[in-house]
């Protein structure tokens, strides 16, 4: 067979006198949605221990910020961050309301054309979580000093960002493509680490800590939502192409 290359394309003719790049894009529509780290690509054990380590690295990070926060702040800053974190779990959990599940099993049973509901679950627990954080905000000087309400504020919105983020998240899971969840929360939760410890380190105050905690959430929020809506708009399209 006579060929040669160009970009990673075979550029030629069989012996046979089949054109090599037809050969290929017909080989490319039958698998269209094949991309590096999905399903068809990465072994099922490489997945599972991807989001394992993800998973792990979440975990891990959280305590050392625990340890450290414990180490470096006094009592009064350690006990209105332990206040806030548990606050802000309650409240994420509450906002919750099954959204995440539903988004998950709907996504896996249509499979495409799920832009729609994607914006409208998203949408919905976004709202969930503007309202407590604004709950929060009214009741904070009733539940906590006033020299320490921007930071228990701040704390219990990082909570509900990343409740928000998790429910982005499960969009991934029910397309199957839960190593983008994966990736995006081990490169949030090391930046969050980062800038934590940093804060702690050099300040040894609550308000940077609770900033180093917001900042890589929202951003982790954003690029998933982004990532997110993207494809829902892809799989739209190629679900309205005719047969």
């Amino acid at each position: 067979m006579q060929e040669r290359y160009r970009h990673g394309e075979c550029i030629g003719r069989r012996a046979d006198g089949i054109n090599c790049v037809a050969a290929a894009q017909d080989r490319m529509v039958a698998f269209p949605n094949v991309k590096l780290l999905s399903q068809l690509v990465t072994p099922e054990r490489a997945r599972i221990a991807f989001k394992a380590s993800a998973e792990a690295t979440s975990k891990a990070v959280m305590l050392a910020i625990t340890v450290a926060a414990a180490r470096w702040l006094n009592a009064d800053q350690f006990g209105i961050l332990a206040f806030a974190t548990a606050t802000g779990w309650l409240l994420t959990v509450a906002t919750d309301a099954g959204l995440s599940m539903y988004l998950a099993r709907e996504v896996a049973r249509r499979r495409t054309g799920c832009h729609q509901l994607l914006l409208d679950v998203v949408g919905l627990r976004t709202g969930l979580a503007f309202l407590a954080a604004t709950g929060t905000v009214l009741a904070a000087p009733d539940l906590v000093p006033g020299h320490w309400i921007v930071q228990f504020v701040v704390l219990v919105t990082a909570q509900l960002a990343g409740g928000v983020t998790e429910t982005v998240s499960h969009y991934f899971r029910g397309i199957e493509r839960a190593e983008i969840e994966s990736a995006i929360q081990a490169a949030q939760r090391l930046v969050m680490v980062v800038w934590a410890m940093l804060a702690l380190w050099i300040t040894r105050r609550l308000d940077y800590l609770a900033v180093a905690m917001l900042v890589p959430t929202l951003c982790g929020l954003l690029v998933s939502a982004v990532i997110a809506l993207r494809m829902s708009s892809r799989d739209r399209v190629e679900g309205a192409k005719p047969e």
